[in-house]
């Protein structure tokens, strides 16, 4: 009897382990090699505008040296109010002005009071960042892992990828 419960509690065990195993690779999966690039661009992005802040921790500097090295490195102190995009980030891509336009609209026509243009207020930033658009660019979506919004830190918007670097983005939820 203790050998019957004894194989099944190691049957239980085994097989919890393997799907966590791919619960946390399926996190990785669905995006294609570009879409893996693209957060690395940005990540380098995020470390660099954060690294150039005067006001961080030797704690922080060192978390941030982790993930630069670590394209998988996520964050082991939640208090540091980093967020640096990774794999576990939603990513949509490359989209052409007039899908990113589109998508936009659709989000605006839910809130009548908002001007029914691209991003409604925020109108005039994305005519700025499509007129630094130039041929060959990408334009991604963007937005930051659940544990990022859990903490106060998400943000989504989207991104214009030139030559491999960030141009510019514009932010369009953050919390």
């Amino acid at each position: 009897m203790k050998k019957i419960i004894l194989t099944i509690c190691l049957i239980l065990v085994i097989c919890s382990c393997r799907d966590a195993y791919h619960r946390n690779l399926s996190e990785y999966s669905y995006k294609t090699p570009r879409q893996h690039e693209v957060l690395k661009i940005m990540r380098a992005y995020f470390i660099n505008l954060y690294e150039n802040s005067s006001s961080l921790s030797t704690k922080k500097l060192r978390e941030l040296r982790r993930m630069k090295k670590n394209y998988y490195y996520k964050l082991s102190d939640q208090d540091l109010t980093l967020t640096v995009p990774g794999p576990s980030w939603e990513i949509r891509g490359p989209l052409t002005i007039e899908q990113v336009e589109q998508e936009s609209l659709e989000e605006m026509s839910q809130y009548p009071d908002v001007p029914q243009v691209p991003f409604g207020y925020a109108n005039e930033k994305w005519i700025e960042l499509k007129s630094q658009y130039k041929d060959g660019d990408e334009f991604y979506y963007f937005k930051s892992d659940r544990l990022s919004w859990a903490y106060l830190r998400g943000r989504s918007g989207n991104v214009l990828i030139h030559n491999n670097e960030v141009v510019n983005m514009l932010v369009t939820e953050i919390n």
